[in-house]
């Protein structure tokens, strides 16, 4: 009977083994393919990241090969008027974009929501203004939005 039971422990041990070694070899080869096809980045969140072609970090003469000359300019900043009583504020930072001002005096010569802020929650206050705003935190900046009760200022923020 000993030997039996030895007979039958050494069976379902060579079965057990037998079972094991395929998923082993299933899971190292699984490993293997992850190590040599790493899972796809997912795609940059859809929020504005620049405009009229100005971007966090560029420099001062790459700002204004894009703009032009601003309309007033200081050690750390451009100001430009834009299109039907808007302007854009550039501030700098050791010579290079740190942020980006827009001001709208007319919702309708504002970007849309979304081309600015995503899918991210608009938040309606109290007093009847609206704002949002996005962290990018592997991209380093932010943008928000704001706009008043009655739409005659949209602002909008790019920033570090």
């Amino acid at each position: 009977m000993n030997r039996l039971t030895l007979h039958s422990l050494i069976r379902l041990a060579v079965i057990i083994l037998a079972c094991c070694i395929p998923g082993i070899a299933t899971a190292q080869a699984q490993q293997q393919g992850q190590e040599q096809n790493p899972p796809p980045e997912t795609p940059p969140r859809k929020v504005m990241r620049e405009y009229q072609g100005v971007r966090l970090g560029m420099t001062d003469a790459e700002v204004r090969a894009a703009v032009g000359k601003p309309k007033s300019d200081g050690k750390d900043r451009d100001e430009y008027d834009l299109k039907d009583d808007g302007s854009l504020t550039i501030h700098y930072d050791n010579g290079k974009v740190k942020a980006i001002q827009l001001y709208f005096a007319n919702a309708k010569n504002a970007p849309p929501w979304p081309e600015v802020i995503g899918d991210a929650e608009i938040v309606q206050n109290e007093n009847g203004s609206k704002h949002a705003r996005v962290v990018i935190p592997e991209e380093r900046f932010w943008v928000a939005m704001f706009q008043n009760k009655d739409q005659s200022m949209t602002t909008i923020t790019i920033s570090q």
